[in-house]
């Protein structure tokens, strides 16, 4: 986890998945290689996007090299 000067929050995770255009969508499960069993319900990203942005706030996301990297931007 980084907290930079300007109120941000940004943390990494290892990940398979090709394409993010479409995690912040609700029940979307970006790998399917993944066991049901032990995964989510694809409500997670989608609840911090909005509850991000309902707060006047913004998110992002970004892959490189094998990770992806989420990053709130808690500047007003």
């Amino acid at each position: 986890m980084v907290f930079g000067q300007n109120s941000v929050f940004e943390i990494s995770n290892d990940t398979t998945i090709a394409d993010i255009s479409r995690i912040w969508q609700p029940f979307y499960v970006g790998e399917s290689s993944r066991d049901k069993n032990f995964s989510g319900t694809g409500l997670g990203l989608a609840t911090v996007k909005s509850f991000t942005e309902q707060l006047g706030y913004s998110v992002q996301a970004r892959l490189s090299n094998g990770k992806i990297y989420f990053k709130i931007d808690f500047e007003l």
